[in-house]
């Protein structure tokens, strides 16, 4: 495992990484809330998380690498 610091240098940025990522949850919202969601939990992260000095947001994410041999 490899921790990680992912880097938005924006909300529309983290906002967009957040749709592809969490895809299996945000696909059960309804398509007309779907937007009104993701800004709300992104909003909720950077309340507790702002943005550093200049800006930028971080995630902090594990990363897990596996190599399989037959």
């Amino acid at each position: 495992m490899f921790p990680r610091d992912m880097t938005y240098k924006d909300l529309a940025g983290f906002e967009a990484w957040f749709r592809t990522v969490w895809i299996p949850f945000t696909q059960k919202i309804p398509d007309e809330l779907r937007d009104e969601f993701v800004s709300e939990i992104t909003g909720k992260y950077i309340a507790g998380f702002p943005p550093d000095p200049e800006g930028l947001i971080h995630v902090k994410m594990v990363r897990l690498e596996v190599e399989a041999e037959n």
